[in-house]
């Protein structure tokens, strides 16, 4: 198991935080309320987090030895990759959080647990919107972190996601309150990853990166995460991996 070959230090840290929620991390910020108590969470807590391990897996590929490197975010605070995504989503926003504000998600599940503890532990209402696909036990973990979960039915036409945007769009018409973080469309998606994942895997493995095989999902990760290594490690390869159907 490798850990971190550099830290990236308090500086490059404080960075990454600006990036993801803007002036109010900065000392002495116009930002109060509940804008400035989401900076200050999500800066403390990129500054506490540690890298993500990577295994070394030997495998045999048509009969010839190779090692996979597993970057290991399942072993992160927030259970996956998806909360560096979660962080960059609800910073993005926060100077759109109120009181009476609830944050709303479309997920498919582990984003969905990301933003359930984070917005849990600020004390902000969280709606997650699901399909029938959603394993039981993430369904679990959001509840248990306060989570309100709304199901848009079980109809198997492969339109899960569409069925999931068009009832947070209905949330929003029905609840001037409701705001949607919008891992789609919202540009800190790949921010996140961009200016934290990238530069936290480089600092692991040095000049001497692989080829990188990254997930795909809703994209802001392989988006964010290649953008990264092709302007520092312009030998690398991305190949985008996700699930058949």
């Amino acid at each position: 198991m490798r850990g971190s070959r550099r830290a990236a230090g308090t500086t490059d840290l404080l960075r990454t935080a600006h990036r993801l929620c803007g002036p109010a991390t900065e000392l002495g910020s116009w930002a109060s309320g509940r804008h400035a108590q989401i900076a200050a969470y999500i800066t403390n807590s990129i500054q506490r987090s540690e890298p993500t391990p990577i295994a070394e897996i030997g495998v045999d590929i048509g009969g010839r030895p190779r090692t996979i490197l597993l970057k290991l975010d399942g072993w992160s605070q927030w259970g996956s990759i998806k909360g560096r995504t979660a962080l960059g989503l609800l910073g993005s926003v926060a100077d759109r959080v109120g009181d009476q504000t609830t944050v709303v998600e479309s997920t498919s599940g582990n984003l969905g647990v990301a933003l359930a503890g984070i917005c849990g532990e600020l004390s902000i209402p969280f709606t997650a919107v699901v399909d029938a696909r959603l394993p039981a036990a993430m369904g679990a973990r959001m509840r248990e972190y306060g989570a309100r979960i709304i199901e848009v039915g079980r109809i198997d036409d492969g339109l899960h996601l569409q069925r999931r945007i068009a009832r947070v769009r209905a949330i929003l018409r029905a609840d001037p309150d409701a705001l949607w973080t919008n891992q789609y469309e919202n540009p800190a998606n790949v921010t996140a990853h961009r200016w934290w994942t990238g530069p936290e895997l480089a600092g692991q493995l040095g000049p001497a990166l692989p080829d990188a095989f990254v997930p795909v999902s809703t994209g802001g990760t392989f988006a964010g995460l290649c953008s990264y290594l092709a302007a520092e490690y312009p030998h690398v390869t991305c190949v985008a991996v996700d699930v058949r159907g």
